[in-house]
């Protein structure tokens, strides 16, 4: 009997030494201090089984140096006992650029797993680090900077249940090579929150008004954001009546080319949900490059359940395998840039979904006499395009040569070489 209770107390105190805090130590915050601004813990509307939260943090000045790139680390005690447990490890070496942009944000944010219920109405104990070195001990959370927040309650996809229809893509696989990466956080990015299903025209706004502002054609687009997002709507359904019944199939990328041609936008819309490069796990490389290149992009989430949802891309992010896209999101009740954590193959872990199909748009760049000789080519049948390189071609949509490449195209495109029409 002796030897059992002996036995009890030593696997409790093992318990204790494991997971209870350290002895204090000197203070550590990392590069930067973190500010808290609070824990918000999200019920997926599609599934209100699933509870996942939100680490909502600002970033003080500091002094970064060109091309650093840090990691945030965040450890919370969620249930209020006072022992830290593996998965209060709430942000796990997420990787951040580390320049004007990320104090540019109104707010950052980090999407995180919930592995036990959350205890409402509790304050909960946070502990941020952010440094240029990876934490591979998170026992050392003492010495990080400390903050006491009250959570908060939010409903993910209140407003979106039927914002898209589709929920279904063929599997495919990033073929993103291992890397620690981090983009510059894009500034200057709308966030506007949308009315009920209206998520794919106001993403689309938020794009638009960017790049407006980078491209010189601001004074194309409607100066009020509600009437540029009925717009979209209009051109995208057909109708700018509300409610709004969401959108299906290719009626994104679709509406946004026939936007951009009734309003006269130089721009070049690719992507969308038929073209593979775009689509599964490889929409992350679609959306790497086409960021790179200083075009805007948004994309498509499958909800868990029914459903789907469209976000603003801001940027993207490696540890590793570990791959990260940065987005604005009109249905999450923030303002600012939030980390959203996949696989290769397509699957979102924070939060939880599916990577389905993303869309872009470009500044269109003048058009060159290889330009030319590519739609004879094509049009002959002697070169089979890429969808967006057929988007960029395609300039007659009328008659017999909408939605090919053939020789009216290239007679077009002459035209414009040759100084005939504006180029592009």
């Amino acid at each position: 009997m002796k030897g059992s209770l002996l036995l009890r107390f030593s696997l409790i105190a093992a318990i204790l030494f494991l997971f209870s805090p350290p002895p204090a130590r000197s203070q550590d915050p990392g590069i930067a201090p973190v500010e808290s601004a609070g824990i918000v813990y999200m019920i997926y509307a599609s599934d209100p089984t699933l509870i996942d939260g939100t680490f909502d943090f600002h970033i003080l000045p500091f002094p970064f140096m060109p091309d650093m790139i840090g990691f945030l680390n965040v450890v919370a005690d969620l249930n209020g006992d006072g022992m830290i447990m593996p998965h209060e490890w709430i942000v796990n070496n997420v990787p951040l650029r580390l320049d004007q942009g990320i104090l540019e944000q109104p707010m950052l944010s980090a999407w995180f797993e919930m592995l036990e219920p959350p205890i409402m109405e509790r304050p909960v104990t946070v502990w941020s680090r952010l440094s240029v070195d990876q934490v591979h001990d998170f026992m050392l959370y003492p010495t990080w900077t400390l903050s006491t927040v009250i959570p908060t309650i939010g409903v993910w996809g209140a407003n979106d249940l039927d914002g898209q229809a589709e929920n279904v893509v063929p599997i495919s696989v990033s073929n993103t090579p291992p890397n620690i990466t981090a983009d510059s956080k894009r500034t200057g990015v709308p966030d506007i929150a949308q009315k009920t299903n209206e998520c794919g025209p106001t993403s689309a706004a938020n794009s638009l008004r960017w790049l407006a502002k980078e491209g010189g054609f601001s004074d194309k687009l409607p100066a009020n954001d509600d009437d540029l997002i009925k717009e979209l709507m209009k051109a995208m359904k057909g109708s700018d009546a509300r409610p709004f019944p969401g959108l299906s199939g290719d009626q994104m990328k679709e509406g946004k080319a026939k936007y951009a041609k009734e309003k006269g936008l130089p721009i070049t819309v690719k992507g969308g949900m038929n073209d593979p490069a775009a689509s599964g796990g490889k929409a992350f490389d679609f959306i790497k490059s086409e960021l790179a290149d200083k075009e805007d992009v948004e994309f498509l989430i499958g909800w868990p359940g029914k459903g789907s949802h469209w976000v603003t891309a801001l940027g993207t992010g490696q540890n590793g395998d570990r791959l990260f896209i940065e987005v604005n999101d009109p249905d999450d009740g923030k303002t600012g840039a939030v980390e959203w954590e996949l696989k290769k193959d397509g699957t979102f872990v924070k939060p939880k979904g599916k990577m389905l199909w993303a869309v872009s748009e470009s500044v269109k760049k003048p058009y060159t006499k290889p330009d030319v000789a590519k739609a004879i080519r094509a049009g002959a049948g002697l070169e089979t395009l890429s969808p967006s390189e057929r988007d960029y071609l395609d300039l007659e949509s009328d008659g017999e040569s909408a939605g090919r490449v053939d020789a009216a195209d290239a007679v077009r495109i002459a035209r414009k070489v040759a100084g005939l029409e504006p180029n592009p």
